[in-house]
């Protein structure tokens, strides 16, 4: 660790290569995460979930040391939370796609009994939100993929049978996806025309699908003991499989729907679980560690990498692109935190000029040191602290002249 300008530098993050006379760019990949703590509240939180800049979440602020929930928002572009959804019940489970919010309703639950849970959307654009389901009995943990909602319904209550439903925003219509068939089906989460859950109907939980365009269901996989909690992006399935428990613990599995092949994610010993993908980064709850941890993957490179191992455990991520939100127990109570690489995106040099221009993925709130020079080790230059521009952070500056190559490092200003 380097001492500059008083703030302590953290381990170099990303290095890239422009020459100066071709304007040709190499870059080496980060292995450094930076995080942001997203709430300072002394609450309890749950449910978090990622979209673009938006993060939500469940939090009982409200309410504290009770089992009622509010919907509360941040939005990374603006550095800023807020109330999504403030109601005298609960709310739970929300899940973000675009400018919507789905979540599990409690208003309509008889007083002292199970009653009737329901599916509500939240709209930004409108600022309103919107009663999908209306249905006696329990529908649970909503998902959203474009015009799309998605639940696990117990309307067959007297036979604990839970089906998988759908709900078409375009058209205001709703039915049952999943066959008719006595079994307990959970999570559905969907991409493009495909949706995917849970279900045991073999006994031992296996992954089910149905396909939307062709109306269709069908066994996706079917294993021994328990495949759990599916997610889905593009043409890969991941999710928690316990076939090798008793030699590693759970695992994060994937499947290839095209090539139709699995792929071994994460096969570490300890409990592997809650597996959330997107492009081709798939993050997990890693348990090989005295308490809960971070870790991700790259379904590309295959290379597996904590995000963040700090003390008192970290619990069920979600990603977007390479932005990662969790719950974070380091203050002795939840909290949301996220997490994204720290790695330059762009480099270009102007030979004629002598300017460099970098961007790099940041977060709101931190400042960063930039060093130039002619080769890995020798950098000749530093300037900062730069401060954060949100998201991503745009630079340049008037360097001395280089005949060569030319090498830039960007560092993190520890909190």
């Amino acid at each position: 660790m380097n001492k500059v300008g008083g703030h302590t530098i953290a381990i170099a993050a990303a290095i890239l290569i422009a020459t100066a006379l071709s304007g040709a760019v190499s870059a080496v990949e980060s292995a450094v995460w930076q995080e942001m703590r997203v709430t300072n509240v002394n609450s309890w939180k749950s449910f978090v979930s990622v979209y673009g800049t938006r993060i939500v979440w469940a939090d009982n602020r409200n309410n504290p040391g009770q089992s009622i929930y509010d919907i509360y928002c941040y939005d990374l572009a603006a550095d800023t939370e807020f109330p999504l959804f403030i109601h005298p019940a609960n709310q739970i489970k929300p899940e973000i796609y675009g400018d919507r919010v789905v979540f599990e309703d409690y208003r309509d639950q008889a007083s002292g009994g199970a009653g009737t849970i329901n599916i509500y959307m939240y709209d930004f654009l409108s600022d309103s939100v919107t009663q999908i389901s209306s249905d006696d009995q329990l529908q649970y943990t909503p998902s959203i993929y474009d015009n799309n909602i998605f639940w696990h319904d117990l309307r067959d209550f007297d036979n604990a049978i839970y089906d998988i439903y759908r709900y078409y925003l375009s058209s205001s219509t709703k039915f049952q996806i999943s066959a008719p068939i006595d079994s307990t089906k959970l999570y559905a989460r969907s991409y493009a025309n495909i949706v995917v859950w849970q279900d045991n109907r073999n006994g031992d939980n296996d992954i089910y699908a149905y396909d939307l365009a062709l109306e269709q269901e069908f066994a996706l996989f079917v294993g021994p003991s328990n495949q759990l909690k599916p997610d889905i992006f593009g043409d890969v399935v991941v999710w928690e499989d316990h076939r090798d428990w008793i030699d590693s613990g759970s695992n994060i599995i994937g499947y290839d729907l095209v090539s139709q092949e699995e792929i071994p994610v994460c096969t570490n010993i300890g409990p592997q679980s809650s597996p959330s993908i997107h492009g081709d980064m798939v993050v997990w709850q890693d348990d090989r560690s005295t308490a809960p941890d971070i870790y991700g993957a790259s379904l590309g490179s295959g290379a597996e990498f904590p995000i963040c191992t700090a003390a008192q455990g970290q619990y069920a991520p979600k990603v977007f692109e390479k932005l990662v939100v969790f719950i974070d127990w380091r203050h002795g109570h939840g909290e949301v935190y996220c997490a994204t690489p720290l790695e330059i995106t762009s480099v270009a040099f102007d030979q004629t000029t002598s300017t460099v221009h970098l961007s790099w993925r940041s977060l709101p709130g931190k400042q960063y040191q930039v060093q130039t020079g002619p080769a890995p080790g020798q950098f000749t230059e530093t300037f900062g602290p730069v401060t954060s521009a949100g998201l991503s952070t745009d630079w340049e500056t008037v360097i001395a002249p280089s005949p060569g190559a030319l090498f830039c490092r960007v560092k993190l200003f520890a909190d």
